[in-house]
């Protein structure tokens, strides 16, 4: 878990996580706070409350993610960071395209249809929301990073190889809980 591999790295900070849903470990470090929260509504912290706000996976979470990130630039004291990580909702392949009717293609249509339904997207890195949404926010110094990850163990590379295995298992491990 990520929250507290960080309050276990960095014992001398503190570290607050939020979920709208009470999923959170029961043992935790002690430097290292969760807090049931809404990241649609408004944040609940002062202005210039934190250093470093860290967000991952939240396709399909935000309804408007400029009026987000401008409260999360408004928590963010003065040099603060943000760091942001997604996933794109589209697989790509390297030798060939992926056909609208495979089940693979299926998946990519429905999670676009939901997402237009319900009003949050899941498509925030194919539609390059992130960015722009940022910028409008107030923050400058941006740096984009796009990282290819294979699925499986096709890759002959032995670190591409290792991480396609990972993230195999961690697609299998969250299939039900994305889909749900």
């Amino acid at each position: 878990m990520l929250f507290r591999d960080f309050a276990d790295q960095y014992p001398h900070v503190e570290v607050t996580g939020t979920d709208i849903t009470p999923i959170q470990p029961t043992w935790t470090p002690p430097n290292l706070t969760f807090e049931l929260d809404d990241a649609n509504q408004e944040w609940t912290w002062p202005d210039n409350t934190f250093d470093f706000v860290y967000v991952r996976f939240l396709n399909g979470c935000i309804r408007d993610w400029e009026k987000f990130y401008r409260q999360a630039y408004r928590c963010l004291k003065p040099g603060g960071w943000l760091e942001h990580h997604e996933v794109a909702l589209e697989w790509k392949s390297d030798t060939q395209e992926i056909p609208p009717h495979s089940p693979i293609g299926q998946l990519i249509q429905l999670f676009t249809s939901a997402g237009e339904k319900i009003g949050r997207t899941f498509r925030t890195v194919d539609d390059c929301l992130q960015k722009p949404a940022m910028e409008a926010a107030g923050f400058v110094d941006l740096q984009e990073k796009y990282l290819k990850c294979p699925l499986g163990d096709w890759p002959t590379d032995p670190q591409q190889k290792q991480v396609g295995l990972l993230m195999n298992e961690a697609l299998l491990g969250d299939l039900e809980g994305m889909f749900m």
